[in-house]
Order: C-alpha cells, then sequence, then structure tokens
C-alpha cells in the first residue's frame, strides 16, 4: 500500500514535469511565430513607404 503511494506520486511528478516541457516548448513556438508576424508587418510597412 505504501509503496503504490509513492509510485502514484512519483508518476503525477512525472506528468507535471512532462506537462511543463511541452508547454514551454508551445511558448517559444509562438514567440517565433510572433516574431515572424511582426517581421512581415515592418516589411509591409516599407514597402508602403518606399
Amino acid at each position: 500500500m505504501n509503496f503504490s503511494k509513492v509510485y502514484i506520486q512519483f508518476f503525477l511528478v512525472l506528468i507535471t514535469l512532462i506537462i511543463a516541457v511541452s508547454t514551454e516548448d508551445i511558448q517559444k513556438i509562438g514567440d517565433r511565430n510572433a516574431k515572424q508576424v511582426s517581421i512581415r508587418l515592418n516589411r509591409n510597412q516599407e514597402n508602403r513607404i518606399n
């Protein structure tokens, strides 16, 4: 009984770590997309000025 509790806690910690890592990756991808969008917007503004 005691062993299974420890196993469940370890499993929960593992899941939370996986979720934390995956959300970090999602944020990085989002940041990259945001940078690309801002670069495109800047190019469009430069084209309008020229």
